[in-house]
């Protein structure tokens, strides 16, 4: 039987040549959002800048599984920049894409896989750590969750947004191996053979809260002191 880690391995292929025809077609049927990605000038969310707004100075996030372009907005309310570095673990071969056609990202995307971010980053590094539609994708999402955790500076928080449940939508396909969702207000990470407890697995090292329906889950986890 094939481990989660050789069917994540095996995905690779399937999910570059997505963002190869989302590259070639800038955007295609997403055609906003791919501007909006390379504009210096596009505001983050008002619900991601509501965890950084305190900050004094220039904010520092890490978006984890960030795919080719962050997806982030690169300005404040306020006119201040925010520094981002993104991570993915296909980074090279999506910065390939780029570099065929001729685009230069505004935040290149470096390599890192989630559950080994701490190969990567110092502890407590950044005010704040976003993930979004990607951990569903990964091998070990507990793992992975620690590992941001280590990252993000004490009292800050870890922003998750996820489709709910995408690997039994996508029928286990590819890089679909995990389902997130929410039930009796936890953070539930499942698959055909596993189901975790997030906030009970966490629960001396951070504060989960999490929220969600059929479509889409949510999760703010806040790192203790």
């Amino acid at each position: 039987m094939q481990t989660l880690k050789q069917i994540w391995e095996e995905g690779k292929d399937f999910e570059v040549e997505f963002w190869k025809k989302w590259v070639d077609e800038k955007g295609g049927q997403w055609e906003g959002d791919f501007i909006a990605r390379l504009n210096p000038n596009t505001f983050i969310d008002p619900h991601i800048e509501e965890f950084i707004k305190d900050i004094v100075g220039l904010p520092s996030i890490l978006d984890v599984g960030a795919g080719p372009l962050t997806v982030l907005g690169k300005k404040m309310s306020d006119g201040r920049s925010v520094h981002i570095t993104a991570v993915d673990p296909l980074a090279e071969k999506y910065n390939q894409l780029f570099h065929e056609a001729l685009i230069r990202p505004l935040v290149i995307t470096q390599y890192a896989e989630v559950e080994k971010l701490d190969m990567f980053f110092h502890m407590d590094q950044f005010d704040l750590v976003h993930m979004r539609n990607a951990l569903d994708h990964s091998y070990d999402p507990l793992l992975g969750v620690r590992q941001m955790i280590a990252t993000i500076k004490p009292k800050r928080v870890i922003l998750l947004e996820h489709s709910t449940n995408e690997a039994e939508k996508a029928k286990y396909g590819a890089f679909h191996q995990w389902n997130i969702c929410v039930e009796d207000d936890c953070l539930i990470f499942w698959n055909k053979s596993n189901r975790i407890n997030v906030n009970k697995e966490l629960e001396n090292i951070a504060k989960v809260i999490a929220w969600g329906n059929d479509e889409w889950t949510s999760a703010v986890i806040e790192k203790n002191a």
